[in-house]
């Protein structure tokens, strides 16, 4: 079955979660930057105590907003390409241009998650870093993905549901839960996210 459609660029993860630079500084406060750097190093601690809270907070959640900046489409289509029904269907539509075939997946939940580090460099060398944690727990149901050119292409219909939460050094900063998200809508790349 060939589809005609327009697709334009995925919303980022952050775009999907919700997440903001303000919300994830707010979660950090002066004691939770302090006791993430006591898991570190006495000089990196002494450094923390003796900085500004207030510029340190906006600066992390600023780089923990930059680690959200992914296709949340290629997190999906990750988590998606273990099916061997779908890899079955890329590799059938690899060599066939203009063939579409629509794999229609089982409910199913899934996690992701990332760790992302941000050092702090003084003149230069590394004097500590705070250690982060991203995870998104997600419910997919009523999943009908597009599989053209040996991947997905994009999502005819499903819906999700789920919830964020970002961490320091495993102390909870923000959490959100997602709203039911309609996945057509939500979800949209303008190339094949290649399986096969």
């Amino acid at each position: 079955m060939a589809l005609v459609e327009t697709q334009i660029d995925g919303a980022s993860l952050q775009q999907f979660i919700g997440a903001t630079a303000s919300e994830i500084a707010a979660g950090l406060t002066k004691s939770r930057i302090e006791g993430a750097a006591r898991e570190d190093s006495s000089a990196f601690q002494a450094w923390v105590s003796k900085s500004d809270a207030g510029g340190t907070r906006t600066e992390l959640a600023e780089h923990v907003v930059g680690f959200l900046q992914g296709d949340a489409g290629e997190i999906f289509a990750g988590a998606w390409a273990r099916c061997a029904e779908l890899r079955k269907a890329a590799a059938e539509t690899k060599d066939k241009r203009g063939v579409t075939e629509l794999v229609a997946l089982a409910d199913h939940e899934f996690t992701y998650s990332v760790e992302p580090e941000v050092d702090v460099l003084v003149d230069g060398i590394k004097l500590g870093g705070f250690k982060f944690s991203v995870e998104l727990a997600c419910a997919v149901k009523g999943l009908e993905l597009q599989v053209r050119e040996g991947g997905i292409g994009g999502v005819r219909c499903g819906e999700c549901e789920g919830d964020a939460t970002i961490s320091l050094c495993g102390v909870e900063l923000w959490s959100k839960p997602l709203l039911h998200a309609d996945l057509p809508g939500a979800l949209r790349w303008n190339r094949v996210l290649k399986i096969a």
